[in-house]
């Protein structure tokens, strides 16, 4: 059976063979959190399981934080998604009541609604290759 090492270095051979190069951390980042997001346009993931993905999985992997400008993941143009994604995590579970005309589930499904909407978005402006920092 062959070693670490070994399989390291077959796997870099074949990189270099198929011509092909590996994202930097920021970039796989990215490019994970954009599958997730479209599976989640798609109708194949649960829009807050794949958020929370999204943000637990994908974007924590690498050091957004340092980038921020104003807002959290601003330098991603993901501080929408994340503001939504953050209401509605704290609608789930609510300690009080919102708003005196709507009720939680309303509040949820518009909340829910907007938030399809902003990852649409963000997800279109990365799918155009607006991965650098904004």
């Amino acid at each position: 059976m062959d070693n670490g090492f070994e399989i390291q270095e077959y796997f870099k051979k074949t990189l270099a063979e198929l011509n092909l190069e590996l994202p930097d951390r920021r970039n796989a980042a990215l490019e994970y959190a954009t599958g997730i997001a479209q599976d989640i346009l798609n109708e194949k993931r649960d829009l807050f399981e794949g958020l929370t993905e999204i943000k637990s999985g994908a974007l924590d992997s690498y050091d957004f934080f340092s980038e921020t400008k104003k807002y959290v993941y601003d330098s991603i143009g993901f501080e929408v998604v994340y503001g939504l994604y953050d209401t509605y995590d704290d609608l789930l579970n609510p300690l009080c009541k919102w708003d005196s005309k709507k009720s939680i589930e309303t509040l949820k499904s518009e909340t829910r609604t907007e938030l399809i909407v902003e990852l649409e978005k963000w997800n279109e402006k990365l799918k155009n290759g607006v991965q650098q920092r904004l």
